[in-house]
Parts: C-alpha cells; sequence; structure tokens
C-alpha cells in the first residue's frame, strides 16, 4: 500500500492548519490581554492602603503566574507565524523552551525533567518544525512515564562534536519491549507508543539533513537520539 498523500489532501491539510494558526494567534493575543489586566488589579492590590500581609502574597503569586503563563503563550507564538527562511537555532534552547511548554503535564505527572551539556550546539532550520520535532519525542517519553509507580524521569543531554549537534533524550520507562513491525517500518514498542509522534519527528530531522535514531536508556527506558549538522560546519 502506497503511503503517498493525495495532493488535494496535502493542500486541504494546509488550509485547515493556516485557520487554526490564525484562530489560535487570535486567542493567544486576547488571553495576554486578560492577563496584563489581572496583573496590573494584582499590583494594585498590593499598593492598597490597609492591605494584609497575607493580601499582598497572594497578589504577588497571581502576578508571578500571569507574567509566566504569558511569557509561556509567547513562545507559543512560534507555531502560529508562516514559515520564515531557515535560522541559526541553540539545541540546548530549543529543549528547554520545549520543557516550559510541558512543565504543567510534567509536573502532573510528577515527573522530573532536566536540560545539561553544551551551550554552544547550534543547528540551521526552521523554528517551528524544529520544535515540533523536539516537543513529539518529549511527549513520547512523558507518555511513557505517565501513570507508573516511582518516579519519572527524563533527561536531555545536548552536545556538539565532528560537525554534528546531538539531542539525546533518556527516559526510565518501559522502553522499546516487545517490538513488533509497525507502519513504515518502525519498530513499535509495548502499546504501540513509538508512533506516529516520533515518526513525524524523524520525517522532520530527515528533511534538515539530520537523523533520529531509537535505542534503549543506559536508565532503563527509551533513547531518542537527534542528530542534525552543525551549523557552520562542513
Amino acid at each position: 500500500m502506497s503511503n503517498t498523500v493525495p495532493p488535494e489532501d496535502w493542500l486541504e491539510a494546509a488550509n485547515l492548519h493556516a485557520t487554526v494558526a490564525q484562530l489560535l494567534s487570535t486567542v493567544i493575543h486576547q488571553v495576554n490581554n486578560a492577563l496584563q489586566t489581572i496583573g496590573g488589579h494584582a499590583e494594585l492590590l498590593k499598593t492598597d492602603p490597609g492591605v494584609t500581609e497575607t493580601t499582598k502574597r497572594r497578589a504577588g503569586t497571581i502576578t508571578g503566574v500571569t507574567e509566566r503563563t504569558a511569557t509561556m503563550l509567547a513562545s507559543f507564538q512560534v507555531f502560529t507565524r508562516p514559515p520564515l527562511e531557515p535560522g541559526v537555532h541553540e539545541l540546548r534552547d530549543v529543549a528547554e523552551r520545549a520543557l516550559a511548554y510541558r512543565h504543567y503535564g510534567l509536573g502532573r505527572a510528577r515527573i522530573q525533567a532536566a536540560v545539561e551539556g553544551a551551550a554552544a550546539a547550534p543547528v540551521l532550520g526552521e523554528a517551528r518544525p524544529l520544535m515540533q520535532a523536539v516537543l513529539n519525542v518529549i511527549l513520547n517519553a512523558e507518555q511513557a512515564l505517565t501513570g507508573r509507580p516511582g518516579e519519572g524521569r527524563i533527561a536531555i543531554a545536548i552536545a556538539a562534536a565532528d560537525g554534528r549537534s546531538t539531542m539525546t533524550v533518556d527516559d526510565n520507562g518501559p522502553g522499546p519491549a516487545a517490538p513488533h513491525e509497525g507502519a513504515n517500518g518502525w519498530t513499535l514498542g509495548a502499546g504501540n507508543r513509538l508512533g506516529l509522534g516520533l515518526w513525524a519527528a524523524r520525517e522532520i530531522v530527515g528533511r534538515m539533513g539530520g537523523e533520529l535514531t531509537l535505542g534503549v536508556s543506559p536508565a532503563g527506558g527509551t533513547r531518542v537520539v537527534i542528530s542534525l549538522p552543525t551549523a557552520g560546519g562542513s
């Protein structure tokens, strides 16, 4: 069976995505306006005469939450913009922003996640698909760990050597156990969790001249490695 998608389907999908992106951009703008109003009133509340210290602390908490939420929404606008010319992006910055997007979900699932390694691992590409690929990899690890006993951990290591910039994502989940052959020639793990998200990430990374590989993590779970040409390298 052919995996070729008819051109009219691509056009329909592109139109749908453009419409959703436009709506999302409007929603982000409106929510940001609301957050500014909430944050402004919280700041005014802290300066009101006769306000108790408890009220001031609570108003400070409101201000902090609104500022963090506004920052996160501003970062999400990368997905609402039309495609741009490729630029240079630091893999560590991309990984840290992706974890910030998933901060709430990771916190609810009690999963510890951290980024370490080289700060200078630049790659050339368009911001939106690169972020989507990294998010897909993180979501795959998050899904593997959610609901499992014990502390879930996601470790992201950034490195650059020999003209390649790499992002290695390890989790301590069940790993790619009981493999069987799945769609598009991929080996899928138990519960079919290594599915479309990682396949899409592999396609994105491949278009950027890189590779996405799967393996067993030293932590006992799954290891996903994104390897891309270092920007400015050979």
